[in-house]
């Protein structure tokens, strides 16, 4: 949208990115067609929590930022 530019490019572009990128990390584990020892398991299902938990978090802090605000007058 036009009035939300974050989400095309900037952090918001990171956060989609990093999001998407430890979802399908995410699914790729948990479909167990992966042959990795389990320091590499260990090492991957990190890296998806820790993308996926760091794009919630700003994710929920940018929600919760334009709920403080006011709305903008037309």
């Amino acid at each position: 949208p036009a009035n939300q530019p974050w989400l095309l490019y900037g952090l918001g572009g990171a956060v989609a990115i990093n999001l998407s990128g430890g979802i399908v990390l995410s699914i790729w584990l948990l479909s167990g067609t992966l042959d990795l020892p389990l320091r590499g398991l260990l090492f991957l299902w990190s890296l998806a929590l820790l993308l996926v938990g760091i794009s919630g978090a700003e994710l929920l802090m940018h929600w919760r930022q334009n709920g403080r605000r006011s709305k903008p007058v037309k």
